[in-house]
């Protein structure tokens, strides 16, 4: 590699990207080819959760893992608590100690609900965690007590973009409970988007015009 090739992948922000439910790093990189195109000045770093969810892997046939898995009995927008949640976020600490720095995180439906509770841990002075900027895709609002409680912690400059679809395609998350995690962040570093697409990270004119008129600014920030 030349040290000018060497030079020009170092200026580029490194992102930090979480994947959905019964997904994977590998499946969320696949899925976004088209979306690292359009973010060319940036490094997506692709991770996989560690709580592998057996039964629909053993269906599929393919290996998919979760950030945490819905109580029995209760509904994912509206639980009590997260089952392994504590695995997650020690395994996260783990990340950003060993492959960070990273200047911002993206996050996709579970995985958007991840980052939004890891948006609350920046403003935990020896949580480990650090970043610059957010971008949440397709996500909700945690329903769980202490993670309410987190967003409070949200530091009131941290650039954020919550992205989801209408209510007509995207039959997985109401655009509702979207709005109401955008609403825990602080309204002047927060950018709501509302696409006319489903569940999944758009790449229209339209969106790719909203993605570069809010991370350009970020870009050419020291």
């Amino acid at each position: 590699m030349s040290l000018d090739v060497q030079k020009k992948q170092n200026l580029k922000k490194r992102i930090l990207c979480l994947h959905g439910y019964c997904q994977s790093g590998e499946i969320l990189q696949k899925k976004t080819g088209a979306f690292r195109k359009i973010l060319r000045d940036c490094e997506f770093i692709y991770i996989t959760a560690p709580n592998k969810n057996e039964s629909i892997s053993s269906i599929t046939g393919e290996d998919v893992y979760m950030w945490w898995e819905t109580p029995e009995n209760e509904y994912f927008t509206t639980c009590s608590h997260y089952v392994g949640i504590d695995n997650s976020l020690e395994f996260i600490k783990q990340v950003f100690k060993t492959q960070g720095p990273f200047d911002g995180i993206l996050g996709f439906s579970q995985g958007g609900v991840f980052a939004s509770i890891l948006c609350g841990y920046l403003g935990k002075s020896d949580s480990g965690i650090s970043f610059q900027f957010a971008l949440i895709f397709s996500a909700f609002a945690s329903s769980v007590k202490q993670f309410i409680e987190l967003y409070g912690n949200i530091p009131p400059t941290l650039p954020t973009l919550h992205a989801f679809g209408s209510r007509e395609k995207d039959t997985i998350v109401d655009p509702d409970d979207s709005k109401k995690l955008a609403s825990y962040f602080p309204k002047d570093s927060t950018t709501v988007y509302e696409h006319k697409g489903g569940h999944y990270i758009p790449t229209t004119s339209e969106s790719k015009q909203v993605y570069k008129n809010w991370i350009d600014p970020l870009l050419k920030a020291k």
